[in-house]
């Protein structure tokens, strides 16, 4: 793979692009999984690499081999989805500490208010958006691992994780009024 390759891709030939692809698709998610461990998640990581080179062929200028330039991308985007990972799980960590605090506090109310209170929690979960509460669901009630739920819906792990994203931050904003009467309570 040299800058030929790139320049006639840069110039639209999507016989030269399907070559380039084809030649290199499977090392580089090779070259992926070592730093993601997770073979759907490093074919997605590629798939959308190859994409974004198709879509911004014009405008990119690299001074390397194409081949090189795509190793250092994969490179790239595995350190990206391993930080965007990272803030999911404090996003998982802060919801779950929030939901112990609740909880906690909760308890100490008598059950009127532990009622409303879990009636609250319900209607925030209820609100979230199908797929979101489907997979945040699956996760909180029937403890499955992202894994688990990206294999039984047939959808990636990426997907799972930023679902659980979006749902974990729907709930704390919805929530946190609750958390201010807690305070406000005590």
């Amino acid at each position: 793979m040299d800058n030929i390759s790139f320049e006639a891709i840069k110039k639209g030939d999507e016989k030269v692009y399907q070559f380039v692809f084809n030649e290199l698709y499977e090392d580089l998610c090779k070259y992926a999984f070592l730093y993601v461990n997770d073979e759907s998640t490093s074919k997605e990581l590629i798939q959308i690499l190859f994409i974004k080179l198709w879509e911004n062929r014009l405008t990119l200028n690299i001074k390397t081999s194409l081949k090189s330039y795509l190793f250092r991308a994969t490179r790239n985007a595995c350190l990206n989805h391993i930080r965007d990972h990272k803030k999911i799980e404090r996003l998982d960590d802060v919801y779950s500490e929030l939901e112990d605090d609740m909880l906690q506090e909760v308890s100490d109310f008598e059950n009127m208010d532990k009622k409303l209170i879990e009636q609250k929690i319900d209607e925030a979960i209820e609100s979230l958006p199908p797929k979101c509460k489907e997979i945040f669901l699956l996760s909180r009630k029937n403890e499955l691992t992202y894994t688990q739920i990206a294999n039984e819906l047939d959808i990636t792990r990426k997907t799972v994780e930023n679902q659980m994203g979006i749902a974990l931050k729907k709930l704390r904003d919805k929530l946190s009024p609750i958390l201010f009467l807690f305070v406000w309570y005590f």
